[in-house]
């Protein structure tokens, strides 16, 4: 399972030694961390180290309450072309989604990739530690929310590590859940659309020399540390042989 965008982002920064910048409407500062949740940075910070708790407790169904419902649109996504994509179609979409795909069929069983929905393969991914991202220090001192209120980023340097959209109607949510929902949730879904872009713009020269397949299955292995079997750019593999 692919680790969050921030970290494709970092890998490829890693190489570039550049990067974007992303410019929020309005920034935000000061507050309590434990004010009330009716603060509106004190209740983004809340679903913020939520979600970097339930990471750093590999907890799946934690996390799941702490991301937008569209996280599960996008895995659900990921998961039909990790066991159907073509090359020709991997090729035409984006890098960073291509990796992520690429990365399913590296990792992940197609039979048991194929019982799983969007929501069961997000939270199975954090349970089984693919998503080993560090956020226990993340620093919740740049909170930005934009003019409407709507929306929100946890900063660090100046750039966006985290992306936070406010629940729609957080009593609906509640009551659907079952008892007390976020106020706010984390935006994978925007974080991707966010830097997309911009990964595929810092890694033009590679993707013009190699192509967009090759380049997301160079992304893979130094992501793994381990070659990987090139059937996966033709087909998903079972990764245990």
């Amino acid at each position: 399972m692919p680790r969050f965008p921030q970290i494709w982002l970092a890998s490829l920064l890693a190489l570039s030694a550049c990067g974007p910048r992303i410019v929020s409407e309005e920034a935000v500062s000061g507050g309590d961390p434990l004010a009330s949740p009716a603060d509106p940075q004190a209740a983004v910070r809340e679903a913020a180290r939520g979600y970097a708790d339930a990471l750093a407790a590999r907890d799946g169904s934690a996390a799941a309450l702490w991301v937008a419902p569209e996280t599960f649109d996008l895995y659900e996504d990921l998961r039909t072309a990790a066991l159907t994509a073509t090359p020709a179609e991997l090729e035409a979409r984006d890098l960073l989604t291509t990796i992520m795909v690429l990365e399913l069929r590296a990792r992940m069983n197609p039979a048991a990739l194929a019982e799983l929905d969007g929501r069961r393969l997000f939270e199975q991914a954090i349970d089984a530690g693919f998503v080993s991202e560090d956020l226990g220090e993340l620093d919740l001192d740049e909170v930005w929310i934009d003019e409407s209120g709507t929306r929100a980023e946890i900063r660090q340097d100046g750039q966006a590590v985290l992306l936070l959209r406010a629940a729609a109607d957080p009593p609906a949510a509640a009551e659907a859940t079952g008892g007390d929902a976020p106020a706010w949730r984390v935006d994978l879904p925007g974080l991707i659309e966010r830097v997309t872009p911009d990964f595929d713009a810092l890694a033009r020269e590679r993707i013009d020399a190699q192509g967009r397949l090759e380049t997301a299955l160079r992304f893979v292995e130094f992501r793994l540390g381990e070659s990987v079997d090139r059937a996966i750019l033709d087909t998903p593999i079972d990764p245990a042989g």
